[in-house]
């Protein structure tokens, strides 16, 4: 079910940029489903440990789904104008690395944990996310500014979060690193 969750996100990420897109005067549809989708980052995580569920599948899928949810979002924001490039573009560089990083090491015994800042990083880009569309749909913040400090701040999360991951794993995955060598020795 965690699984179906994450998945869901997913497929549920282009029907909100078409509502938003083509259906305006459906927003409020495309902002629930933005909740849901938000929430179910939340409730999947939630759902597997609760149930001993925890997946070598969803350990991947989930930190693709959050990337896939929320730069798909973050990048239409910019198509439309609302969000400049620069932190988009940081941002999405991040994004990638630090998943590629946690990606590559996925077999790591013990595996690469989220840590607690990445986890309160995705919580505000989504929340940042949720009151950018508010805002975008009243008209709140016509010259950008606020939606920009949002991104900015959660860009700055994001590097802070992505340097801690490299500070607390380089030297794990050394010590694995220098196990397996003397192994095999």
């Amino acid at each position: 079910m965690p699984n179906i969750i994450t998945i869901s996100r997913i497929i549920l990420t282009p029907f909100i940029i078409l509502i938003l897109e083509y259906q305006t005067s459906k927003f409020f549809l495309a902002f629930f489903l933005f909740v849901f989708g938000a929430l179910s980052d939340l409730f999947d995580g939630i759902l597997a440990r609760k149930n001993n569920n925890i997946t070598y599948f969803g350990r991947l899928a989930d930190p693709i789904a959050d990337k896939i949810f929320t730069l798909s979002l973050l990048g239409y924001l910019v198509i439309k104008g609302i969000l400049n490039l620069i932190p988009f573009t940081l941002l999405f560089v991040r994004e990638f690395a630090i998943t590629y990083f946690r990606l590559r090491h996925s077999s790591a015994d013990p595996p690469i944990a989220t840590i607690p800042l990445a986890k309160a990083k995705t919580a505000i880009e989504m929340v940042s996310i949720g009151i950018i569309l508010l805002l975008f749909h009243f008209g709140l913040d016509k010259t950008g500014i606020i939606a920009n400090l949002l991104v900015i701040i959660v860009l700055i999360l994001s590097i802070v979060s992505g340097a801690r991951y490299i500070i607390i794993y380089e030297g794990y995955l050394r010590k694995v690193e220098g196990r397996g060598k003397k192994m095999e020795a």
